[in-house]
C-alpha cells in the first residue's frame, strides 16, 4: 500500500507539481538537466526521510525521533536496543516501498542522454549534487545504519542504486570507461 502511495506521489510530483502548483512539477525543469535530476533527488530524499520516519514509528512506537536540524538520533528505549532486527526490517520494508520508481530512473536517463551541454561540465556539476543529497542523507540516518561490514557506508541501500544509474547514465552519454564511474562514486 505504502508502495502504491509512493508511486502516485511521485508521478504526482513529475507532472502536476503541488497543490495550487507550488512547486513546480519537476517535468517542467526536462531541459535543464542538472535542475531536473537535482529536483528528482530532492524529492527522494524528502521521501526517504518521511517515509522512514513512519516506518519507525510503525516498527517501535516507544521510539523516539529526534527530527531536528542537527541529526536524526533514537532514545536508549528506542532503537539502539534491538539494533540487528529493526535495522533489518527498516531496511526491508522501506527498500519495498520504494522499489517501485525505476520511472525516475528511466525518465533521468533518457534526458541526459538528450543532453548537448559541455559533458564534462555537466558531469562535475550533477558530482556535487549527488554528493551532496549523499552527505544530507547520511545525516539523516541513524548512526548504527552506517555501519556496515565494520566500514561506514557514505551511501544509503536505497539510494546507491539510484545514484549508480545516474552516474551510469552520464558515462553512457559521454562514452566514458566504466572506470570512470567507480573513480565517480569514490569521489563521492
Amino acid at each position: 500500500m505504502r508502495h502504491n502511495a509512493l508511486f502516485r506521489r511521485f508521478i504526482s510530483a513529475l507532472t502536476r507539481g503541488g497543490p495550487g502548483g507550488m512547486p513546480r512539477p519537476i517535468e517542467v525543469h526536462a531541459h535543464d538537466p542538472l535542475r531536473y535530476v537535482g529536483d528528482m533527488l530532492g524529492w527522494l530524499h524528502q521521501a526517504l526521510a518521511s517515509e522512514r520516519e513512519l516506518v519507525l514509528a510503525l516498527l517501535d512506537p516507544d521510539a523516539v525521533v529526534d527530527t531536528g536540524p542537527t541529526a536524526r538520533r533514537f532514545s536508549s528505549k528506542g532503537l539502539e536496543s534491538d539494533i540487528g532486527k529493526n535495522e533489518t526490517d527498516l531496511t526491508f520494508v522501506l527498500d519495498r516501498i520504494f522499489e517501485g520508481l525505476e520511472e525516475g530512473q528511466v525518465k533521468m536517463q533518457s534526458r541526459l542522454e538528450e543532453e548537448e551541454e559541455a559533458k564534462a561540465a555537466l558531469m562535475s556539476r550533477i558530482q556535487r549534487l549527488i554528493k551532496l543529497i549523499l552527505v544530507s542523507t547520511k545525516n539523516a540516518i541513524p548512526a548504527f545504519m552506517l555501519n556496515v561490514a565494520g566500514g561506514l557506508m557514505l551511501e544509503h541501500p536505497l539510494i546507491l542504486p539510484f545514484v549508480d544509474t545516474v552516474v551510469g547514465a552520464i558515462d553512457f552519454v559521454m562514452g566514458l570507461p566504466k572506470s570512470l564511474t567507480e573513480k565517480l562514486i569514490q569521489a563521492l
